[in-house]
């Protein structure tokens, strides 16, 4: 297993808070960051080597909920 890290940034770049995970490998990493995370902005670190980064909206409760409720 590889311990990696994953940051949650804000919009601005700036990193709300991060977490470490172990995997496998990258993929199987960049899948459980994914998952795992809160934020849609993201980017996985195995020690100094960006493996990768997300940015961008997804689904919120309230987008989630809208559509459950017929609308």
């Amino acid at each position: 297993m590889r311990n990696y890290r994953v940051l949650e940034l804000r919009p601005d770049g700036r990193v709300t808070s991060k977490f470490d995970l172990s995997a496998p490998d990258d993929e199987a990493a960049k899948e459980r960051a994914r998952k795992v995370a809160a934020c849609p902005d993201l980017e996985l670190w195995r020690n100094d080597r960006k493996i990768s980064e997300w940015r961008g909206p997804r689904p919120t409760w309230h987008k989630i909920r809208r559509v459950s409720n017929g609308g």
